[in-house]
């Protein structure tokens, strides 16, 4: 929407995601089988997002629900406390995603998604993104791209692995590996930076316990270069 303001653009994305999400849901209805309906609340030491911290390093409060279609589509919410700055105070973000996942017979599966997330403080921070990713029984790769990130005009893609064990054991472990490559530099943080995440979950009928240390190549983001370049994460997690 070529001369569409800010506000115009960001309410026809989050329209586009409203009636694709809505499409999804409507799907749970077809056929014999009905979609899995899945839900989470969560408390966690500090909210951090490819290598930064969107709670200026507090603790943040966080939900999710998603839908997943025996037919391979999905859709799902994730709401979370963000407070970037001391300046800019405490807000909520609202993050908005659907998409198509496939299994193939060799054990991989792929998936096609995009996601609009929107921050009620500060304002003029919402963007929308696209994926692509494939994942085994024990790992998942993805790799996104963003035209708008963030609060500047600057676009920038995201790689990331993870490991994803699905375990029977109490005890997990976990591991994040990212790089950001954004098309010039920005005001959230330099123009590439690595970020990684190790940690163990302990999970116990609906509950997980996840303690994680993470860490980044360049510190500072959203103009702040106080932030920590690395930081131990505590998350409580109940299933819903």
């Amino acid at each position: 929407m070529r001369g569409a303001s800010p506000v115009s653009r960001a309410v026809g994305r989050c329209a586009a995601l409203t009636a694709l999400m809505a499409l999804t849901a409507a799907l749970v209805g077809v056929g014999p089988v009905r979609a899995q309906v899945s839900g989470s609340v969560s408390l966690v030491s500090d909210y951090r997002f490819r290598g930064m911290s969107l709670s200026d390093g507090r603790p943040a409060a966080q939900a999710t629900l998603s839908y997943d279609h025996p037919s391979g589509a999905y859709a799902g919410l994730f709401l979370s406390s963000v407070r970037f700055s001391a300046e800019a105070g405490s807000g909520l973000q609202t993050l908005a995603h659907a998409g198509y996942a496939a299994r193939l017979d060799s054990g991989l599966s792929w998936d096609l998604g995009a996601a609009y997330s929107y921050y009620s403080n500060p304002r003029g921070y919402a963007y929308d993104e696209v994926h692509v990713g494939v994942a085994h029984t024990d790992w998942s790769a993805r790799l996104s791209y963003a035209p708008r990130y963030f609060v500047d005009e600057v676009s920038a893609a995201y790689a990331q692995l993870s490991l994803t064990p699905h375990s029977e054991r109490d005890f997990v472990p976990l591991l994040h590996i990212g790089f950001l490559r954004a098309s010039a530099p920005a005001y959230y943080g330099p123009r590439s930076r690595w970020d990684g995440r190790i940690g163990l979950a302990y999970n116990h009928e609906r509950l997980t316990l996840q303690l994680s240390w993470g860490s980044v190549s360049r510190a500072g983001g959203f103009g702040d270069e106080r932030q920590d370049k690395s930081a131990w994460v505590l998350r409580l997690t109940h299933w819903l």
